[in-house]
């Protein structure tokens, strides 16, 4: 073979080899171009997770930080429970019941309602402008007869009990009288003085004890043993130890010796007329223990 054939074939190898080489080059280079189109778009995706993750976490937080807020807004501080008033009397938080505890008794549950014996009989200043020379200061309760300021100037005087009179806003106190039947409440001043052998401290009672308004009643009140009853008023919202805080009274003995029944069942302090069914003159039976 010549120089001009070897030439001849040696271009055309080339010229095939070339194009072999094109041809893997060119396949090279998609395969490449593939793969770096993969790791961007792999790169991308990693990228666009991360972004939703990282978003995705950033609501959360934030999500956790409104619900902190709103409940922090919402917490209500505890709110002391108002006092409670039955018939002018508060009670305090610790003669409240307390809330989600129910009595099976329900005498028991009112009995903590019951009004004091101090409440219901308090302590009254009777002051005495005697012989308009001096003044004497007296402490009665309620329900207390006004018997010892009688007894106090008889003594003084060296007179009989109805010799002594006094004199208060147009009324004539008797000895039998008492704060609540001449309607003090809570301070009076009595002129008094000596009167005649005839004892004016007889004289008729006071109006406001003479008749009943709508809101009172009057009760008897049947000692064992005794014929004559003890006659009680109260008011129709009152309970029931207002009527016993006055027998004790008039009995001179202390309430716990008192014991007192309705129709056979017994009448506990912290009931009303209402409860009993009582709307005047009934008959309240009434026992003393030794």
């Amino acid at each position: 073979m010549g120089s001009s054939g070897f030439k001849s074939h040696l271009g055309a190898l080339m010229v095939v080899l070339n194009k072999v080489g094109m041809l893997v080059f060119w396949r090279y280079l998609i395969v490449e171009l593939h793969g770096l189109l993969e790791v961007v778009l792999d790169t991308r995706d990693t990228t666009s997770s991360d972004s939703l993750k990282n978003r995705l976490r950033s609501r959360k937080k934030k999500q956790i930080i409104v619900d902190t807020l709103d409940l922090t807004d919402e917490v209500s501080l505890p709110v002391k429970p108002s006092p409670v008033i039955i018939d002018n009397l508060i009670l305090s938080d610790d003669e409240m019941t307390e809330p989600g505890i129910e009595s099976s008794d329900k005498s028991s549950t009112k009995q903590s309602y019951d009004q004091s014996e101090d409440l219901v009989n308090p302590e009254i200043t009777i002051m005495v402008h005697w012989r308009c020379l001096e003044w004497k200061k007296f402490t009665i309760r309620k329900y207390q007869t006004i018997t010892p300021i009688f007894q106090h100037f008889a003594k003084a005087e060296g007179v009989s009990e109805d010799r002594i009179c006094f004199e208060w806003e147009g009324k004539y106190p008797r000895i039998t009288d008492t704060p609540d039947s001449l309607g003090i409440e809570y301070l009076a001043m009595f002129d008094g003085g000596t009167a005649a052998p005839t004892g004016s401290n007889t004289r008729t009672a006071s109006p406001a004890r003479s008749k009943l308004d709508a809101n009172t009643l009057e009760l008897k009140v049947q000692r064992k043993g005794v014929k004559r009853p003890m006659m009680v008023r109260m008011k129709k919202t009152d309970q029931m130890i207002v009527l016993m805080v006055q027998c004790a009274e008039q009995l001179n003995l202390p309430l716990d010796k008192l014991k007192f029944s309705f129709d056979g069942e017994d009448v506990n302090k912290s009931d009303t007329p209402a409860d009993l069914e009582l709307e005047g003159g009934e008959c309240v039976d009434l026992f003393v223990s030794s």
